[in-house]
């Protein structure tokens, strides 16, 4: 029997990615400042998406709601502009998540 490998989760792999120090940075200044150095072009974002769609779109459905694009109010003048917000959105959602870990560890 072959042993599928379970792919790695949306915030483990960007735990993989980032660490500590570099989630504080993103969760102060924003993906837009350049330092979540993994996903600056749309190419990168485009293929985070694609291998997590499911489960930034759950997290966001989570916290906003069924309609949680327009909560989120994300303006785009096209879909890959959108998507990459979304996943910049994701990313400081987890850099926000980590860095209140480590405030009240």
């Amino acid at each position: 029997m072959i042993a599928l490998a379970r792919p790695q989760s949306a915030k483990a792999e960007l735990l993989s990615i980032y660490d500590k120090e570099t989630l504080a940075n993103i969760a102060q200044h924003g993906c837009a400042s350049g330092v979540a150095s993994q996903h600056i072009y749309n190419t990168q974002c485009l293929a985070f998406y694609e291998n997590h769609k499911d489960m930034i779109e759950d997290e966001f459905f989570c916290i906003y709601g069924e309609d949680w694009i327009t909560e989120m109010n994300l303006k785009c003048s096209s879909i890959d502009e959108l998507i990459v917000k979304i996943v910049w959105a994701y990313i400081e959602h987890i850099a926000f998540q980590v860095t209140e870990d480590i405030e009240t560890a």
